[in-house]
């Protein structure tokens, strides 16, 4: 795994996963993984059931993050629909521009709207990217463990890396503070 932090999801995605259940999943295999016979018996060969576990929870994560990527999905329809419809308008707005003086200022106003729509469709588009690549890397990378303090690390970066995908504000809400 790269030192590269995933950089954070735009708040509507982040509000469509459920990152209690991630944390609540991988944390148990994560504590499973912790309950080791001794201190000598956290480097042992990796058990077919520990790792079957783990599995399980990047099932769990990939199915969370799959909600997430419906939503981003039809949003992301609708940012096209709606750069489209500027473009439209912006260009009418240029031939009309002959006509009538006024029409230069409806291009003008559809061109600003897509400084709004053109960061929003990227944004989604990254978001994506990252729902759809982060859960089957750590999966590929499991495949590569063969003990269980590297299952252990793996896990551990995984929640590190869940855990700086979203937004500041949903991670306090997410999680309630100990007293």
């Amino acid at each position: 795994m790269s030192d590269i932090t995933a950089s954070s999801l735009s708040n509507g995605t982040s509000r469509n996963i459920d990152w209690q259940t991630i944390e609540d999943v991988v944390g148990v295999v994560s504590g499973l993984q912790r309950k080791a016979p001794s201190d000598t018996g956290l480097d042992e060969h990796l058990s077919a059931e520990d790792r079957e576990a783990a599995r399980r929870a990047f099932v769990v994560v990939r199915e969370e993050f799959a909600k997430a990527i419906g939503w981003i999905r039809s949003t992301m329809r609708w940012s096209i629909i709606g750069i489209v419809a500027a473009v439209a308008v912006a260009v009418i707005g240029g031939v009309l521009v002959q006509v009538s003086p006024w029409a230069g200022l409806i291009s003008i106003a559809s061109i600003g709207s897509l400084f709004a729509l053109l960061p929003k469709a990227f944004a989604l588009a990254r978001d994506q990217a990252m729902l759809e690549l982060i859960p089957g890397r750590y999966a590929l990378a499991l495949e590569l463990c063969s003990t269980r303090s590297e299952v252990q690390k793996l896990l551990t970066r995984f929640l590190d890396e869940t855990s700086s995908m979203r937004k500041a504000d949903i991670a306090r809400t997410a999680r309630p503070k100990p007293k």
